[in-house]
């Protein structure tokens, strides 16, 4: 009976080349999206004593090759020249630190929000301010008009600063109160965020693929009848 079967008869080596997207660089970039003034007026002038500004934080870019996320970011909030010259001063300190640093950062912010400042110098007098951070823009009302709010950060001094982690996107409010009856203030507020970019290239590899080789044979079975044959016995 005819038939046929496959026959492993040896390999092939076939070689090819491979692409594949690889990251090749983490970097930190820092950007201050927010350097503003703004005058926060007394309790008794006929301008309100409550203020507030809108942050907007950038947005996270991913492209096929590159992307920019939004990993912290860093506050300060001072009240006239006094916090101008403990900024000035916090300045001096993080250019004296980053020299010994393998990275820089442009600013005393961008120290505290990487982890390489933990402390910023602040004024021992001077006007103090109220502030709250506020997530949306009810709660915003409702601390204008010095009613009950929700907040997810507050306090009242004549400098504050801090690092975030949370909210990395979108936008949020900064409430003001001036508590004094007849002194308005100047207060200064500023936002440092710290980008981390990732950058991708295609990296070409050598590759080896082994795929065995087989033949057909053709072949016959050999087929068995069987007979019952009866013998005479005597």
């Amino acid at each position: 009976m005819a038939y046929t079967q496959d026959s492993l008869i040896g390999y092939d080596t076939i070689k090819y080349k491979e692409k594949i997207k690889e990251l090749v660089k983490i970097e930190k970039k820092d950007d201050m999206i927010l350097d503003e003034n703004l005058r926060v007026h007394s309790y008794l002038n006929s301008n309100s004593s409550y203020t507030y500004l809108k942050i907007n934080l950038p947005r996270n870019i991913t492209s096929t090759y590159r992307t920019e996320e939004i990993v912290s970011w860093a506050y300060w909030i001072g009240v006239g020249e006094e916090s101008s010259q403990s900024y000035a001063k916090n300045m001096e300190t993080t250019r004296n630190i980053a020299q010994g640093m393998a990275s820089t950062f442009g600013s005393p912010l961008a120290g505290l929000a990487i982890g390489a400042v933990t402390q910023l110098a602040i004024p021992t007098q001077g006007d103090d301010v109220t502030y709250a951070f506020i997530s949306n823009f009810e709660n915003v009302q409702a601390f204008l008009n010095g009613q009950t709010y929700y907040q997810f950060k507050n306090g009242k001094g004549t400098a504050a600063y801090g690092k975030q982690d949370s909210p990395l996107q979108g936008s949020f409010f900064i409430g003001l109160h001036n508590d004094n009856a007849t002194v308005g203030i100047d207060v200064n507020v500023k936002i440092v965020v710290i980008k981390e970019i990732k950058t991708y290239e295609d990296k070409e590899y050598e590759r080896k693929k082994i795929n065995p080789k087989y033949t057909t044979l053709n072949k016959k079975r050999m087929v068995i009848k069987k007979r019952n044959i009866m013998v005479n016995s005597n």
